[in-house]
């Protein structure tokens, strides 16, 4: 999905007018592409989504970390959150796992190249984060802004229902994220 289809379904869902081109001049294009960068980036922590899935092979930095563990290993440089690693005992600091091997393998959610990459769940779901989030500058409607959250957590339940057909391996809690929104 293009990323003005992303930012034109979030400001269909808040009643404002889609947007041409994500430099168009109105407060609603500045204001969704100014946060649509930061609103993938958590709804893509939120879930370990299939569609931004990518695996690697740490290896061990010549500076190890201060305490506690051996080694230090960069994390890669499109991570934005681990799902799964082959160590027992282990630390993310910073931009880095620490343990006490030299290697690990990992499963983590990456940040997409595009957002063409997003699967049309994960892109309504982004969709409906961000309408939540530009909704009370744009509209001033607490209504409209609980409203928006119920949506982002229909879609949200969705996208995790047909990801877990296909991923049944994968146990997820998401508590913090489907509580009612104050």
């Amino acid at each position: 999905m293009q990323i003005i289809d992303i930012i034109n379904g979030a400001l269909i869902k808040i009643g404002a007018n889609p947007i041409l081109s994500l430099t168009a001049d109105t407060k609603e294009a500045r204001l969704a592409s100014t946060r649509l960068t930061p609103v993938v980036d958590i709804v893509l922590r939120l879930h370990p989504w299939s569609c931004v899935k990518k695996q690697a092979v740490l290896q061990a930095t010549t500076t190890p970390p201060l305490v506690d563990y051996v080694y230090s290993l960069p994390l890669p440089s499109d991570f934005l959150r681990l799902v799964k690693i082959d160590q027992s005992d282990y630390m993310k600091m910073a931009n880095a796992i620490c343990c006490d091997s030299a290697r690990a393998e990992i499963t983590y959610i990456a940040r997409p190249e595009s957002l063409i990459f997003l699967d049309s769940l994960c892109a309504e779901t982004v969709s409906c984060y961000l309408a939540w989030d530009i909704c009370y500058p744009i509209t001033q409607s607490n209504d409209l802004v609980q409203l928006c959250w119920k949506a982002y957590l229909h879609s949200l339940k969705q996208a995790r229902f047909v990801n877990a057909i296909e991923n049944p391996a994968g146990v997820y809690d998401c508590d913090v994220i489907t509580q009612e929104h104050n």
